[in-house]
């Protein structure tokens, strides 16, 4: 499956869930799906569905006072992580620091 594929059944099925919730509590969701969907182009495969997902729980489920102030600080701490670890391999500063662990 490519990488589109994958991308839009996830953010297919993610928004499937949103729809139960908004369903179930009687409540419209307000998170930013922008950002889910930035989300779902950085963060590799393997990890997404859980890391949204815990996200999306978090979100749903914990009050907050300022609860989309919340949730885009988390999603930019998020990215941040995984844009530095990409750029971490890619400069080949992983290498260089097992080396001279060694």
């Amino acid at each position: 499956m490519a990488h589109s594929e994958a991308v839009a059944a996830v953010a297919k099925e993610l928004a499937e869930e949103i729809r139960k919730e908004m369903a179930e509590n009687g409540r419209s969701s307000r998170r930013p799906r922008y950002l889910v969907h930035l989300m779902l182009f950085i963060i590799p495969e393997r990890n997404r569905k859980y890391i949204i997902g815990d996200l999306e729980e978090e979100y749903s489920t914990t009050y907050k006072r300022f609860p989309r102030l919340w949730y885009w600080g988390q999603v930019i701490a998020l990215l941040a992580n995984y844009w530095w670890a990409a750029l971490r391999r890619l400069a080949g500063l992983d290498a260089i620091r097992k080396v001279i662990r060694k």
